[in-house]
């Protein structure tokens, strides 16, 4: 399930990236949730409904389920308060795989039951090697939690519940997270968060005050947050965007981003 993007996105990267499938996997980690159960092949992640990444569940296993295997997950979100979830994935096209069948055929019984779309997104990766350059003064400063939580709040207009939240989903990376802000008179105009795994990391919460889009901010935090992540030894980092975001999508793919894979959600109604 893929909206039409209105760009061309290269998925050939010229140094060796992770596959989807552990992509994926790097990702739940990077992105804890409150609450995880295995139930067979799926992972079921809750954290107070904050973020469809933290409230929903995934196939980690090419599995054909049932039924009653999907009856059994509405039944452990029902008993948290929470429609259920699922994050669908797909490769790139073209791809066929075990996991991508499995993935299609769930997607499938989904949609029969009712299931909406929602969020599809994509996934892009990059190797740190060959980074362009970026000037000092436009480099981010990293702040504590506290301190970047307001600075992110300020961007985002999230209430204080949802930043409550997202720092419980910081204090869970247990000390993997690097918080990023660019300043202008004092004030923030851009923020993201670094979160290694391994090897890698993710990139996300990348935000730009409205007032101040268009003027390089959001460039030079992403490439301030790549070169932060060259000087600690990291390899490869990933992103997860919406495909609708078109400026986004852009600015990834200019600083060298590449399209690993798409997913979205299914919302049982």
């Amino acid at each position: 399930m893929s909206a039409h993007v209105p760009y061309s996105l290269s998925s050939h990267s010229h140094f060796p990236v992770p596959s989807p499938a552990e992509l994926d996997r790097d990702a739940l980690s990077a992105w804890p949730a409150q609450e995880t159960e295995h139930a067979g092949p799926l992972l079921l992640r809750h954290t107070q409904g904050f973020t469809k990444r933290s409230n929903s569940a995934c196939l980690l296993a090419p599995v054909m389920l049932s039924k009653a295997d999907i009856a059994s997950v509405e039944a452990w979100f029902a008993s948290r308060g929470r429609p259920a979830i699922f994050r669908i994935a797909s490769g790139v096209r073209g791809t066929d795989t075990p996991q991508t069948r499995a993935e299609l055929a769930l997607d499938c019984m989904l949609a029969a039951r009712g299931y909406t779309v929602a969020d599809p997104s994509l996934v892009m990766a990059r190797s740190v090697r060959d980074l362009p350059l970026l000037n000092t003064a436009e480099a981010p400063a990293f702040l504590p939690a506290d301190a970047w939580l307001g600075c992110e709040q300020a961007l985002s207009g999230k209430s204080d519940a949802e930043r409550t939240l997202l720092g419980l989903i910081i204090s869970l990376t247990q000390g993997r997270a690097q918080l990023a802000v660019r300043q202008v008179d004092n004030g923030p105009v851009s923020c993201g968060m670094l979160v290694t795994q391994g090897d890698g990391f993710g990139l996300f919460d990348i935000r730009t005050h409205a007032a101040h889009r268009r003027q390089g901010h959001a460039r030079a935090m992403v490439l301030g947050l790549l070169q932060h992540a060259r000087d600690l030894g990291l390899s490869t980092g990933w992103l997860q965007v919406l495909e609708t975001n078109t400026p986004a999508v852009s600015l990834y793919a200019g600083l060298g981003f590449t399209l690993s894979h798409r997913y979205h959600y299914r919302i049982q109604q």
